[in-house]
């Protein structure tokens, strides 16, 4: 069974690249352009002229206000998208471990059963893999456990990564051709309805995790647009060199300071929303979808362990 990844604990090196990431060199490049203009503007401009800046507070007041209004709208959209790869995996969850149910319920044929449980194991950690840019086979994902542990051999993993960008449809197919083989042996047992229902159910199953999967999928291929960052972060610039225009009279020289801690704090919100875009990565905003496979393994073993005891108290 698959190991927990360790939690993002909040160490020197992550500390250090989160801090990179939020673009240094812009916070230290806005609060020379503030030092300067304050210097300037309390040593050269005549009494006349800072009053005058003085009065043009409204105007940077409403500027800030349509800063406030872009930078939560932005970070709303992030969120969003982090929530929807969130509810997906959710819902992915619950719809393997409903299928292998499902599969338990309905197929009789036990070397059947062990395909279709292996192939639900199987299919979360091959998302992972294509959500994190890996193939299965690598050393960072489950393929090689696989392989060691007797549940793929070397064909059904070739066949799983050779068709395709995305193993996961594979591994759906080969689950409901299995379906379709033992649905077929059972049509001489049960009425046709019987066989009928199991198949809708289980292909409605089925739709659910393409749905899951191909939702995933469009996160992660569709990313904000590059000139929305541009021109949050230009906005930002030329913001507080209003803005220092219109402090420096009032505050003086702790105008550089006040800009380069809300640059600062700016910044960091934009870096935690980029991040949020990217759900699937390793980061501190990302999901912990290792936990999640490990969860689903978890849980489809649980259901075929239960299911001689829950056939007993049926028949009792």
């Amino acid at each position: 069974m698959g190991a927990l990844e360790k939690r993002k604990a909040i160490t020197l090196p992550k500390t250090i690249d989160f801090f990179l990431r939020i673009e240094m060199k812009l916070i230290a490049v806005n609060t020379m352009v503030s030092v300067l203009l304050t210097v300037l503007v309390l040593t050269t401009f005549p009494e006349s002229w800072q009053t005058g800046m003085k009065e043009s507070s409204r105007g940077v007041s409403l500027l800030g206000a349509f800063l406030s209004f872009a930078l939560v709208f932005r970070t709303q959209s992030c969120y969003q998208r982090w929530w929807e790869a969130r509810t997906q995996w959710g819902k992915m969850t619950a719809t393997c471990v409903n299928v292998a149910g499902q599969c338990l319920t309905w197929f009789a044929d036990e070397e059947l059963i062990d395909r279709f449980l292996t192939y639900c194991i199987v299919f979360p950690y091959a998302c992972k893999a294509v959500l994190r840019g890996n193939a299965l086979t690598s050393s960072s994902e489950e393929g090689p456990r696989f392989l060691q542990s007797g549940m793929l051999t070397d064909a059904d993993l070739g066949v799983i990564v050779r068709h395709g960008t995305f193993p996961p449809f594979t591994c759906i197919d080969i689950m409901r051709r299995t379906m379709q083989e033992e649905l077929l042996q059972s049509h001489s047992k049960l009425s046709s309805e019987a066989v009928n229902g199991a198949y809708l159910a289980m292909e409605n199953s089925f739709n659910e995790l393409y749905f899951n999967f191909g939702a995933c999928a469009k996160i992660k291929s569709t990313q904000m647009p590059a000139s929305y960052t541009v021109f949050m972060r230009s906005f930002v610039f030329f913001f507080f060199i209003f803005s220092t225009l219109s402090w420096a009279p009032t505050i003086k020289y702790l105008t550089p300071i006040i800009t380069c801690f809300m640059v600062f704090l700016i910044n960091t919100v934009i870096v935690i929303g980029d991040q949020m875009m990217r759900p699937f990565t390793l980061t501190w905003s990302g999901l912990p979808i290792k936990k999640y496979c490990v969860m689903i393994e978890q849980e489809v073993l649980s259901v075929s362990r239960r299911q001689g005891d829950i056939e007993r108290l049926v028949r009792s």
